[in-house]
């Protein structure tokens, strides 16, 4: 941009603030107009269900997490995880050390 600047603003920040947009119970498809196309998508989800991170703990995962979309930045993850009609369940964020 000639005369100008631009700021960047960081991924995580705006994953962040659209993952704690997504409310128990949301379909997979507002999900996915919330967070946009997942990295990747898989079958089955974490032994534990959470909202959110460790001090939002639901329980045990007795099935019925079925299938999670996956969003990665750097040294962040955020996971949203669904039951078999497809509304949210679980959401974790992950953070490496």
């Amino acid at each position: 941009m000639a005369g100008g600047f631009f700021i960047l603003y960081p991924h995580g920040v705006w994953m962040q603030a659209a993952f704690d947009a997504v409310e128990p119970g949301a379909s997979e498809e507002k999900v996915r107009v919330i967070l946009g196309k997942p990295d990747r998508e898989a079958i089955g989800c974490a032994d534990h269900l959470y909202w959110g991170d460790d001090g939002h703990l639901l329980g045990g995962n007795d099935g019925s997490c079925h299938h999670s979309l996956w969003y990665d930045s750097f040294i962040e993850q955020w996971q949203v995880g669904f039951d078999l009609s497809d509304h949210a369940v679980h959401k974790y964020h992950y953070v490496c050390p």
